[in-house]
């Protein structure tokens, strides 16, 4: 990907007229917007990209996304959400009213071409040394605030949507082409749980944690469900074999016991055969919870 002169130094004008009628001259993305030229420089980031090929979404503009999703604790679906929704973060991002975003994933392929080239400490440093001097980042000063650890929140929490949502679609799979079996097989609370799609993110690392952990467990526990005791049509939906793959992707699993991998493992696609074998023992073992609880 090639990097195209995409970042605009002024706020457009139907931006900068709004924005400064709504937002108190002290707010955070107003001072970003306001500010933002004299911290990050396009060329910081000439190294990155190729001269040539499909022009990029401009760096900065997914620099300053990254910062603004460990301010609020979000992953990256949410980001790419409010980057097109909030009229605070186009003023910080300078561009217009109308700007229509960019897909979640284009912030993880940020992150892993900044580590690619060792360049998350030049890009970061800048901004976070920003935040910090402005008092932004009082309600984070017990927790590290570097580059790596930023982008190490950002990540976890994307990690975390993305088994939920798998989950997600995976029992909605299951209840559309087998609802006779799904309403004897899975629990009601199970089934509520993962129904709708799941955006409190207002939650600390350690629950981050807690919750990862969780998820990985709930989705073997499905997983173990559809191959031993499914019908063949649930056996051989698209959206089984997706989830297989995440979880092969995203955790461990040994002597029945799921442990989340550190980090994760990215493209890397396993057998079925290879993943079954490393589901253990403890097969069927409802989470606690809701373990006797039937629809």
């Amino acid at each position: 990907m090639s990097l195209q002169p995409t970042w605009s130094m002024e706020i457009p004008q139907d931006t900068a007229g709004l924005g400064q009628q709504l937002l108190r001259e002290d707010n955070v993305y107003r001072l970003t917007g306001d500010e933002v030229n004299e911290v990050l420089h396009a060329d910081e980031f000439y190294e990155l990209y190729s001269v040539s090929g499909r022009g990029a979404v401009h760096p900065i503009i997914l620099a300053l996304v990254t910062v603004f999703q460990f301010l609020e604790n979000i992953p990256d679906r949410v980001a790419a959400e409010w980057a097109v929704l909030r009229i605070d973060w186009k003023y910080a991002l300078h561009v217009p009213l109308g700007y229509m975003g960019f897909h979640h994933s284009t912030l993880s392929n940020f992150r892993k071409r900044l580590v690619a080239h060792g360049q998350e400490r030049l890009v970061f440093e800048h901004v976070l040394e920003w935040v910090q001097g402005h008092g932004f980042l009082k309600k984070h000063s017990k927790q590290r605030t570097d580059s790596t650890h930023v982008i190490g929140c950002v990540a976890r929490l994307s990690r975390l949507e993305l088994v939920w949502e798998t989950t997600r679609v995976v029992l909605r799979a299951l209840r559309e082409t087998c609802r006779t079996w799904y309403g004897q097989q899975i629990p009601a609370v199970f089934d509520e749980m993962y129904r709708e799609r799941r955006s409190n993110w207002r939650m600390s690392a350690e629950e981050v944690k807690a919750e990862t952990q969780k998820a990985g467990t709930d989705g073997y526990w499905l997983l173990d469900l559809v191959s031993e005791r499914g019908p063949a049509m649930a056996r051989a939906l698209p959206e089984v074999a997706v989830l297989e793959q995440v979880l092969s992707q995203q955790y461990e699993r040994q002597e029945g016991q799921v442990r989340t991998r550190r980090p994760p493992i990215r493209g890397k696609k396993q057998s079925r055969a290879r993943t079954n074998q490393k589901h253990g023992t403890q097969r069927n073992a409802a989470p606690s919870g809701w373990a006797t609880e039937r629809k």
